[in-house]
């Protein structure tokens, strides 16, 4: 089952699904606040910050 990663900012605007992730960090731009947001995966954990 995949997990929805919501913004911070904006949460009612899914951002992405993620199915599994042992370890990763990106750095995306959320497509409806414009805000920019730092994702840190860590074993199937998801941690989403505003930068």
């Amino acid at each position: 089952m995949a997990t929805k990663v919501k913004c911070p900012v904006c949460p009612n605007k899914r951002l992405l699904d993620m199915v599994s992730a042992e370890q990763a960090e990106l750095i995306i731009k959320c497509p409806r606040c414009k805000n920019i947001i730092n994702l840190s995966f860590e074993n199937n954990k998801i941690k989403a910050k505003a930068v």
